[in-house]
């Protein structure tokens, strides 16, 4: 019998062991944690597309006669004839297009060349398209070393020195220097027509109320006109001068000057006249 209560004590010792357990959460003041609710996440579907690139002018469409496409057409061109192409690199041949049309709207406003230091192809791009709207104009361009026996050569280079000393424009504008020497040619020429070589053989000059050479506008509309009519008026004043310096040099060697020419037919009336001297 002392067996059987012995075992009734444990039962009752470890019934009130674990009712105490269940008890502490409530005695430490501690509330259960909560479980938390189910969230419902959408999920979005990102689709990344490539770029696309733009697409190209069709140089061989002979129906899209666009002036986008022209141009474009016309320095991609260039850019295959250039020394710095390099196939399927489409940022240089960009890069080379885009700085054709510049110099070809430089060289058509007659502006100075631009110098695009460090980038070499873009430079040749400006380059080849400057020089293509000096070509379509048909201005020529000589290297002057002294003397030759070329004719035309000479003046050229001579009106090309005077263009230098205008101050107009750079040394390399050929536009500006194109019109420029045009009319330095022009100028030169002029001066030698008879009117105006007569006028500087009898006066040295040309005299008040005598035809003009050239009238010039009242407004320049353009650097290029500004440069022709510039370079007409040097061109003509050194002619001028250069047949008075000859008639001078030929006068003096003539030991009576002029009466010592020989009389020609309707050359009286051109003679200067001597005041009648007073009877004595």
């Amino acid at each position: 019998m002392a067996r059987s209560s012995l075992m009734a004590l444990s039962c009752a010792a470890l019934l009130a062991v674990m009712l105490q357990g269940c008890g502490n959460n409530e005695e430490d003041g501690q509330s259960p944690v909560p479980d938390e609710p189910a969230v419902e996440r959408e999920v979005v579907e990102v689709i990344v597309e490539k770029p696309v690139p733009p697409k190209m002018p069709d140089c061989n469409n002979a129906t899209d006669s666009s002036a986008a496409t022209r141009a474009w057409c016309k320095g991609q061109d260039a850019w295959k004839r250039s020394q710095v192409f390099a196939r399927d690199d489409n940022q240089k041949r960009d890069a080379f297009i885009n700085a054709y049309g510049l110099g070809q709207q430089d060289a058509s406003m007659a502006s100075d060349p631009q110098s695009l230091s460090g980038q070499p192809v873009a430079q040749a791009g400006y380059r080849a398209g400057y020089q293509a709207v000096v070509e379509a104009q048909g201005l020529v361009s000589y290297a002057c070393d002294g003397e030759s026996d070329n004719e035309y050569l000479d003046r050229w280079c001579e009106a090309s020195a005077a263009y230098k000393n205008s101050g107009l424009g750079a040394s390399n504008n050929a536009i500006l220097r194109g019109r420029y020497i045009d009319g330095y040619m022009s100028g030169r020429a002029i001066a030698l027509t008879i009117p105006t070589a007569m006028e500087v053989m009898f006066s040295g000059e040309t005299k008040a109320g005598s035809r003009q050479a050239i009238t010039e506008p009242s407004a320049m509309k353009s650097k290029a006109e500004r440069a022709f009519y510039q370079g007409f008026d040097e061109g003509h004043r050194t002619m001028v001068a250069l047949i008075q310096e000859s008639i001078n040099q030929v006068m003096q060697q003539m030991p009576q000057g002029m009466e010592a020419m020989p009389s020609m037919p309707g050359m009286e009336s051109m003679m200067p006249i001597e005041p009648s001297k007073p009877t004595q």
